[in-house]
């Protein structure tokens, strides 16, 4: 890593879920294309919502309060209590000193997670981070992380933070927004969750945990954090893109259950729960979506779910297909563990 090495902080706080997306979105394209250099985002939501991880199939109804995040993981709430923290990155390995390549998504994960750490220790708290996708303190979990690396190589890897408000209440929200129960997700209970504002025994505003945020990122990094700005042609392309996605709501809601899909198949692991909606036609399958709380690529999932499409109900053949869409260096495929998940939960599949 250069000592020169600066990373752009961009803080939005009362950020509804369609500008949430937008800026994501066009931050990402940037980074993709060259025109911005790494960036560390930091943001509030606006009010209180669920926050759906990526491969998620959405509620049936829409509802404001829905965020999807761009990385995979499990339901969270999502609200002023919380924070969202996304680094986004030319390459997955940038700025870590590894060789380009040479580091696995839960490696980058254990390297980026230390940010956070390294931002709770400046308060005096000491986090763990057991692995998987969460930080605990007194092994209660106060954030989650995941990671995304798109078909361009640009990597975002992605914080929820309970800053004043647990994780524990997901299940309340998630009741009001599905109140079908289409979202299946493993979900935290009250015992399971805290947040920093508890555990350091007193409030925790934004713009302190921002300032923390930005210190322990840029010890992490290695880079000078500093804050930027959107240009004023950036902001109306943000602007265009969360008018279409009020209008449309295409990313909160567009991964859905196929209305054809008549089988679905479930499998709960260390890492939470898997879905797999299917239709089957002279014993082969169509219509296939993976849902639920794990971790990948999203063009891994889509590869995924496309080499099943077509595939015949058999082990031997389920196998096959799995193996064949994640055998491209870089590929991952986390919290499905066993790595049977898939297969398992499509032979296990009963009509729905």
């Amino acid at each position: 890593m250069s000592p020169d090495a600066v990373v752009d902080l961009i803080v939005q706080a009362d950020i509804d879920a369609p500008r949430c997306y937008a800026l994501q979105r066009h931050l990402l394209n940037l980074v993709a294309e060259g025109r911005r250099g790494p960036v560390l985002l930091v943001y509030m939501p606006a009010g209180d919502g669920v926050s759906l991880g990526r491969f998620h199939v959405a509620p049936s109804r829409r509802h404001a309060g829905v965020y999807r995040r761009f990385a995979g993981g499990r339901v969270l709430p999502f609200g002023p209590g919380h924070v969202g923290v996304g680094l986004i990155l030319p390459q997955r390995d940038s700025l870590t000193g590894a060789l380009p390549g040479s580091l696995s998504a839960p490696q980058v994960m254990n390297r980026h997670v230390r940010g956070f750490l390294h931002a709770c220790r400046g308060r005096g708290v000491d986090p763990i981070y057991p692995g998987r996708d969460v930080v605990t303190i007194r092994r209660r979990i106060v954030a989650s992380l995941s990671l995304e690396v798109e078909v361009s190589g640009v990597s975002l890897f992605e914080l929820t933070i309970a800053r004043s408000q647990s994780f524990g209440g997901v299940a309340e929200r998630l009741a009001e927004i599905d109140s079908e129960g289409v979202v299946a997700a493993g979900l935290l209970g009250a015992d399971e969750a805290s947040d920093l504002a508890t555990e350091l025994e007193g409030s925790l505003g934004f713009t302190e945990l921002v300032e923390l945020l930005r210190m322990g990122f840029s010890r992490q990094l290695g880079a000078a954090v500093e804050p930027a700005r959107m240009s004023a042609t950036d902001e109306e392309t943000i602007a265009a893109i969360a008018a279409q996605e009020r209008e449309g709501g295409n990313w909160a809601f567009g991964r859905r259950r196929p209305q054809s899909a008549s089988f679905r198949g479930s499998h709960i692991g260390a890492g939470g729960l898997l879905d797999v909606y299917f239709e089957e036609r002279r014993g082969l399958l169509r219509e296939v979506v993976v849902s639920g709380d794990f971790i990948s690529g999203s063009d891994t999932v889509k590869r995924l779910e496309s080499s099943l499409d077509g595939c015949r109900r058999d082990p031997q053949a389920i196998d096959r297909a799995i193996a064949v869409a994640c055998s491209r260096p870089g590929d991952f495929l986390l919290g499905v563990d066993p790595p049977t998940a898939v297969r398992d939960a499509i032979m296990r599949g009963a009509p729905c």
